[in-house]
């Protein structure tokens, strides 16, 4: 079985269905007996649930758009 770090290290890949097969049964295991991860994991995954209900009515401004462009380039 696999351990915390290696689970949350691949949190967001299980969530988004990027595993193979393997993998996931390994995390699933692991969210089975570890109640933090499961914890960490759930909380992630409504997160995520409600992000995507919610985002798709906003739209975000050119301007924001263009901010978060310059941030992540670092100009």
């Amino acid at each position: 079985m696999i351990d915390c770090d290696k689970a949350k290290g691949q949190l967001y890949e299980y969530l988004d269905g990027e595993l193979t097969p393997r993998k996931i049964w390994e995390i699933f295991g692991h969210l089975t007996e570890c109640r933090r991860c499961f914890s960490l994991f759930e909380f992630e995954y409504l997160l995520k649930q409600i992000l995507r209900k919610w985002g798709s009515k906003y739209q975000v401004s050119r301007r924001f758009q263009n901010k978060i462009q310059m941030v992540l380039s670092g100009e």
